[in-house]
């Protein structure tokens, strides 16, 4: 019995994180690649990447108008987009790693 308790204990709890993920969504970086590698969200929406990597990342939109500092195995870095449009993105350190973002009203 208590193990049943303990699985159902541990699906409420990944139900909880799949929801705040929804609103608060999240990058991984990992194996050299952006997860996920595209995103629709509302403007004024925060994006949060998270290094899982064990080399060093960075996220640098295409013409340059923003850049996150290196981030390191287990840092994460957030960015607020206040804008609707298409954002694309790539790893300075890495360029064959990119992302995109769409901001939707």
């Amino acid at each position: 019995m208590k193990r049943r308790i303990l699985l159902l204990g541990g699906a409420a709890l990944f139900a909880g994180a799949a929801l705040a993920d929804e609103n608060k969504p999240v990058v991984t970086i990992d194996r050299a690649t952006f997860m996920p590698a595209e995103l629709e969200v509302k403007v004024g929406t925060e994006i949060e990447w998270i290094n899982r990597d064990s080399d060093e990342h960075n996220v640098t939109e295409n013409t340059k108008a923003f850049r996150s500092p290196i981030l390191d195995t287990g840092e994460t870095w957030r960015r607020v987009f206040t804008e609707a449009g298409t954002v694309e993105y790539y790893c300075s350190l890495h360029p064959h790693m990119t992302g995109r973002i769409r901001v939707v009203a």
